[in-house]
């Protein structure tokens, strides 16, 4: 888990092509892609559209800082002048929540709901623990997947960290989630 910093786009996107990615989509912030290397995701936000959407490497919370099963924080930031180009984070599938993957009312029928209640009260303990620091949670309901065992929040990067207690808040984007 580091900060790779690039000279500049030319050694950056040289180095996304070592990666062999596969595009997955994209989102207001960046484009999304699976690596065939390492199997992590590859956000690229180094885009002409995405530009606006920059975060400084020292405000982000990474997987480092934070470890816990409900949240996919970056793992490594790609990085040029500490300004965020891009990062990698854990590949999460399946996503039972997903359009594709309930495609129908009868498989959208077929989600264990044992197994969702039990991945809640785990998402709603971690989001206990990132209150506790006060890591505010942003844009839950379009960034939380099922895989049928746990809930996983993902795109993480705007995430932030608070000067007060931001559980209430926090709990509220989980029940506006779900």
């Amino acid at each position: 888990m580091a900060n790779i910093e690039f000279k500049n786009i030319t050694e950056y996107k040289k180095y996304l092509r070592t990666q062999h990615l596969t595009y997955l989509g994209e989102g207001s912030e960046a484009k999304c892609y699976v690596s065939n290397v390492d199997n992590l995701v590859y956000k690229n936000s180094l885009e002409e559209t995405y530009i606006r959407n920059s975060y400084s490497a020292d405000e982000v919370i990474t997987k480092k800082q934070v470890n816990l099963p409900s949240f996919a924080f970056p793992i490594d930031l790609h990085t040029y002048q500490n300004t965020v180009w891009g990062y990698t984070s854990e590949f999460i599938f399946p996503d039972q929540f997903s359009e594709k993957s309930t495609v129908s009312r009868t498989k959208f029928l077929k989600i264990n709901f044992n197994r969702l209640r039990k991945a809640l009260e785990l998402l709603k303990k971690d989001t206990e623990k990132i209150s506790k620091e006060n890591i505010l949670i942003d844009d839950l309901p379009f960034n939380l997947i099922f895989t049928g065992t746990r809930l996983i929040a993902i795109d993480t990067l705007s995430y932030l960290r608070m000067t007060e207690n931001t559980l209430k808040d926090n709990l509220n984007s989980i029940d506006y989630a779900f």
